[in-house]
């Protein structure tokens, strides 16, 4: 009885840590960036997850994710998320570069009508003395036996650094792109997009002292 409450306990703990990670971030303002000690920034920043040894499941049904990190000196990881579209996806890292690889592919044949897409995604980090750099790219394709053949891709950077500019001591910068035709008009004719943003944001965190006052209103 004693080992089935302790293992009860222990996985309430697991859980409980995995929902405050994204509810930590969401109330935090919902970028990861801001918070490198956060094990969400391994998606923005893949260098970090060798910072970090993760075994978390999070969410239920469609919304279910889990997440595991293991090894000393050399890091492998593996990613389960019921909302993507990837049937793989890996980590691997070592000392100051982390690289991710999410893969998925499908195809079916109805009748004499034969579908098909794929879905490839790949980010790589890496620590230097400038700073912190993630970059991310992915491409999507698909076939749905017509002459209808949509597909998209997107590259996205991240930047982390060290900058002392009046009372900040930190930059973040977020460049993602992505060009290609909208999946939801298969149907329809085609519907191309482009889409570019750029933030560059100056931030600090102050450590609270006994002789701090912190109100929340």
């Amino acid at each position: 009885m004693k080992s089935k409450i302790s293992t009860f306990i222990s996985l309430s703990m697991l859980l409980a840590v995995s929902f405050a990670s994204e509810q930590r971030i969401a109330s935090l303002g919902g970028n990861a960036g801001f918070w490198a000690e956060d094990d969400q920034n391994i998606y923005m920043f893949p260098a970090t997850i060798n910072n970090f040894n993760i075994a978390q499941i999070d969410g239920n049904g469609e919304n279910a994710k889990a997440s595991f990190l293991f090894g000393e000196g050399t890091k492998y990881g593996f990613f389960m998320d019921q909302s993507s579209n990837h049937l793989l996806n890996v980590a691997y890292g070592s000392g100051s570069w982390g690289l991710l690889l999410g893969f998925d592919t499908n195809s079916s044949e109805v009748g004499d009508t034969k579908t098909s897409s794929s879905d490839i995604s790949l980010g790589f980090g890496l620590n230097s003395g400038f700073g912190e750099l993630g970059l991310n790219f992915m491409t999507f394709s698909a076939d749905d036996g017509s002459d209808h053949k949509p597909s998209s891709m997107g590259f996205g950077l991240n930047l982390r650094r060290e900058q002392p500019i009046w009372e900040f001591s930190h930059m973040l910068v977020n460049f993602s792109f992505m060009s290609g035709e909208h999946v939801e008009y298969m149907d329809q004719d085609n519907e191309k997009m482009s889409l570019m943003n750029l933030n560059v944001d100056l931030y600090r965190h102050w450590a609270l002292t006994e002789s701090t006052d912190l109100k929340i209103c």
